[in-house]
């Protein structure tokens, strides 16, 4: 049995009434309430310090601290199977949070330099082999190995439209597909080049929706295509600096630029060319993502902060303080409420963005460059040091 009151001090009572109770000190402010899981193994407490905490019911050891509430947490429940933790208090927000145990890693082999990819239905996910290069397809539910595949000089960039293949693409001008269903024949797209460009691509990529494709030359010309039949859209000057990262929106009517030598963030207008310059961190741009809509752009730094951009207005909208060292990757979940962020060698954390909360932190000693959510938003693929890929899974509803 456990009891608690306006008192920091909750406690543990045993029903055969044979010894007394054991008093636990749960933080610095009042606790509000605490129950105990449906298995008894857990006790969870709320407090006016704004958290929850998970206690061994057994030992009475601190499990974990759960953060998110704005104000004071008055109020707690358990769902019918024991895998939901409801909270409630003072800033009027009901926040849910898992009690299911923790599902088993899948761990797959990517390099570290290489953003792994979904397919369009969350089936698939591609990633490079960091010895042979070579391209591995995996299946996301069960971990298995499906194919592999050497595409010489090229680099893999997505899926297509249909997720029918694995796109590539490198310094030939065009775009390659392998397929993904075996019963499908490889196929090639030329791309409509402009005199100027040179024939090394140093940058390339898909834009989120599939339908893009971008790349910039080493002389800092950006370049933007249809992928579906490789006729050229626009083409403009960037940087010529060396280039960090660059992420095309959705439809393809930005691009967000960093280099090795700017702390700032350069916004292009895909069809003017038109520049707007993104100032604010204090270190070099090391990550850029799109949220789904195109309107905000989220950029992580080696300052270890994250910030949050208004694309039309090309304003800051908030600062996160993200992570101790530094922020190496961003990404936004497919609903645009969520933005995943990665430290390295530190952590991962999820922020919830209509509140600028930071909801979860997993501790990740091995967290790498690269995160990127599955298109249901379930999964988070995480890269590690160690050229390896594995999954963060919400648990089941």
């Amino acid at each position: 049995m456990i009891s608690c009151g306006w008192s920091t001090v909750f406690s543990v009572w045993p029903v055969d009434g044979l010894s007394g109770s054991r008093n636990i000190t749960n933080g610095p402010l009042h606790v509000w309430s605490s129950i105990f899981s449906n298995d008894g193994r857990t006790i969870a407490t709320t407090s006016s310090d704004q958290t929850v905490r998970l206690w061994d019911a057994d030992t009475l050891s601190l499990k974990k601290i759960l953060h998110g509430h704005g104000n004071e947490v008055w109020c707690a429940a358990i769902s019918p199977n024991g895998n939901i933790l409801a909270t409630g208090g003072k800033d009027q927000n009901v926040l849910l949070w898992s009690l299911a145990p923790p599902v088993p890693p899948k761990i797959m082999s990517d390099d570290n330099d290489i953003l792994p990819m979904f397919s369009p239905d969350g089936r698939y996910l591609a990633t490079t082999d960091p010895a042979s290069q070579q391209t591995l397809l995996w299946d996301t539910d069960t971990g298995a190995l499906l194919a592999t595949n050497l595409v010489n000089g090229t680099g893999i960039i997505g899926f297509s439209t249909t997720g029918d293949y694995v796109t590539f693409a490198g310094d030939e001008l065009k775009l390659k597909f392998w397929p993904a269903a075996q019963i499908l024949r490889p196929k090639e797209i030329r791309l409509e080049i402009p005199t100027a460009i040179e024939r090394e691509f140093p940058i390339f990529g898909l834009s989120p929706d599939r339908g893009f494709f971008f790349a910039i030359d080493a002389t800092g010309l950006i370049c933007v295509w249809n992928a579906e039949n490789g006729k050229l859209l626009s083409s403009f000057r960037g940087p010529s600096d060396f280039i960090r990262n660059a992420k095309l929106s959705p439809q393809a009517k930005q691009i967000a630029v960093s280099t090795e030598k700017e702390n700032l963030v350069r916004l292009y207008d895909c069809m003017t060319g038109q520049e707007r310059d993104l100032v604010g961190h204090r270190d070099f741009v090391s990550r850029l993502d799109f949220s789904p809509d195109g309107a905000t752009l989220a950029t992580g730094s080696i300052d270890g902060t994250i910030r949050l951009w208004n694309t039309i207005r090309g304003e800051s909208i908030a600062t996160l303080p993200g992570h101790m060292q530094e922020t190496t990757d961003v990404a936004f979940s497919p609903d645009g409420r969520t933005l995943a962020s990665l430290g390295r060698n530190e952590s991962v954390k999820l922020w919830h963005l209509p509140t600028l909360r930071e909801l979860i932190s997993v501790s990740e000693s091995d967290a790498g460059s690269w995160i990127t959510f599955s298109p249901d938003g379930r999964r988070l693929a995480v890269v590690t040091e160690k050229n390896t890929v594995h999954f963060l899974e919400a648990p089941p509803e």
